[in-house]
């Protein structure tokens, strides 16, 4: 009678642990889709036209000093000839690590006229300098210390994307999901355009 007790004990804990873990991927994947979007209920409204300043809305005149050695940087400054696709991340963020290279394949394709601007929200300047020696940027990189930057632009998540057109204007906006996200937010075409995270291109 030992035994067979002994086996279902057994095989009741593997349930439990297979169980708790089916758990946990669920909320994890439930966690990623809110971050990604809402869909109102009732509402055709697209699912992040109140994340963010508006769409419309003018390119904040501001000025900063660069972490990566570029000096001072002026936001009118560089989407005087360009657009600006301003990118707000985290450090520890996996998503935001992702973003890194297809950022700096923009920022040398000279074609795209698109200049990106990185802000990196942390409260410790090592951080940012950790992310940075394993993922370097080659832009200008802000240290977003006290969220002042994000605030000014009417962000409140990571990684968030603005796009502002060559006359200053805020074209595009969304959540960066992943690096699949960037060409939606800088318009390409061939690019799927998902409208849970890009609704001013449905």
């Amino acid at each position: 009678m030992t035994v067979p007790w002994m086996i279902s004990y057994v095989v009741l804990w593997l349930l439990v642990v297979v169980a708790w873990l089916l758990l946990v991927g669920t909320l994890r994947q439930i966690g990623m889709l809110r971050r990604g979007g809402r869909e109102p209920a009732n509402a055709s409204l697209p699912a992040l036209e109140d994340e963010g300043p508006a769409l419309g809305s003018a390119l904040p005149d501001l000025t900063f000093n660069t972490l990566n050695g570029l000096g001072s940087v002026s936001t009118a400054a560089l989407a005087r000839e360009s657009s600006l696709a301003v990118v707000f991340i985290t450090p520890t963020c996996q998503s935001c690590q992702q973003l890194a290279a297809p950022l700096n394949d923009v920022a040398q394709d000279r074609a795209r006229r698109i200049q990106p601007l990185v802000f990196i929200m942390a409260h410790d300047e090592q951080a940012c300098q950790a992310y940075l020696n394993v993922f370097p940027l080659h832009m200008p990189v802000v240290w977003d210390r006290d969220n002042a930057a994000a605030l000014s632009f009417g962000v409140h998540r990571t990684p968030f994307g603005l796009l502002y057109d060559e006359n200053g204007t805020l074209a595009r906006k969304g959540v960066l999901n992943s690096s699949a996200d960037l060409p939606a937010l800088f318009g390409d075409a061939s690019a799927p355009m998902p409208a849970h995270i890009f609704p001013q291109l449905a």
